[in-house]
C-alpha cells in the first residue's frame, strides 16, 4: 500500500511452495496451472532464509482446507480460515485442540533459497506433520544460518497402525558465492515480510479478538506427528529434479 496506490496488494515473492509427503516420502509441490501435486525426487538441497508459524490442513470429510496468517511467535494471534470464512481465532495453545480435531496442523512456513536448474530462487516449505519433529530436532542441533541443508533420504515412523515417512535432514557445506546470492534473494523477502506482518498485526488488532483459553498447560507442539493426507482428487505426477543433483556431496 502507498499514498498513490492505497489498494495495492502485497505480493509474496516466493516462486515455489513445497511440503513433505508423509505417506510416500519426498517433497511435493502444487501446480496451480494443472491443479495437481507434483512429486520432487530426492536429493533436495536448500538454504534457510526465514520462517513464520502458521496453521494449515485439510478436513477430508467436509472437503474443507484450512489456512491462517503467519506469525513470528507461538503466542501471537492467528486467524484460521476456510472457504466458509473464519473458523477460529487465537494463539496456537488456544486453538490447537479444536482445530487439530478438524484436521488442522501446526506448521512452520520455512522460506528457502534453492537451485532451479542453475538459478538460485526463492521457495517455501511447509514443515508440518511427519516433517515437523525432524525439522525441530535438526534446528536445535545446527545453526541453519551458517549451513546448507540436504534431504537425501527418509526414514520410517509409526503411530499406531499408521506407517509414515520422515525426512532426514543433513548438513551441507555452502560456497561463498551461493551464500551471497542467498543474501540478495533474502532482501526482497524481508521487505515483503516486514510489510506483511505489519499489515497483519493491524488487521488482527482491529478485527479479531482472541478467544479465552480454558487450559493453563504449557504451550508445546505435539511430539508425534499427524500424518499428512492428500485430498482424493489430487493426482501426483513426476517432475524433474529441483534443488538437487548427483553431486550432492559437493559444496552447495
Amino acid at each position: 500500500m502507498s499514498r498513490s496506490n492505497p489498494n495495492e496488494e502485497l505480493v509474496n515473492p516466493c516462486k515455489h511452495w513445497f511440503q513433505w509427503d508423509g505417506d510416500k516420502g519426498g517433497f511435493k509441490s502444487y501446480d496451480k496451472e494443472t491443479k495437481k501435486n507434483v512429486s520432487i525426487p530426492l536429493p533436495f538441497r536448500f538454504l534457510y532464509l526465514d520462517s513464520l508459524i502458521t496453521v494449515t490442513g485439510y478436513n477430508e470429510p467436509e472437503g474443507v482446507g484450512y489456512y491462517s496468517n503467519g506469525v513470528r511467535d507461538i503466542k501471537d494471534v492467528m486467524t484460521v480460515r476456510s472457504k466458509n470464512g473464519i473458523e477460529m481465532t487465537g494463539n496456537w495453545e488456544q486453538i490447537k485442540e479444536k482445530m487439530s480435531a478438524k484436521g488442522a496442523d501446526f506448521c512452520q512456513s520455512v522460506y528457502i533459497a534453492f537451485y532451479e536448474g542453475k538459478t538460485l530462487v526463492l521457495g517455501n516449505i511447509k514443515m508440518k506433520g511427519a516433517a515437523l519433529g525432524p525439522w525441530f530436532d535438526f534446528r536445535k542441533a545446527n545453526n541453519v544460518m551458517d549451513i546448507g541443508i540436504s534431504v537425501k533420504e527418509m526414514k520410517e515412523g509409526k503411530k499406531g497402525k499408521v506407517v509414515y515417512q520422515m525426512p532426514v535432514f543433513s548438513v551441507l557445506d555452502i560456497k561463498p558465492a551461493t551464500n551471497e546470492l542467498a543474501i540478495e534473494i533474502d532482501k526482497p523477502l524481508q521487505e515483503y515480510l516486514k510489510a506483511y506482518l505489519a499489515k497483519n498485526k493491524s488487521t488482527t488488532e482491529t478485527t479479531a479478538e482472541p478467544i479465552k483459553s480454558e487450559s493453563k498447560s504449557e504451550v508445546k507442539v505435539e511430539d508425534k506427528p499427524k500424518i499428512d493426507s492428500l485430498p482424493k482428487d489430487f493426482d501426483v505426477e513426476e517432475k524433474p529434479i529441483v534443488g538437487g543433483d548427483e553431486s550432492d556431496e559437493e559444496p552447495f
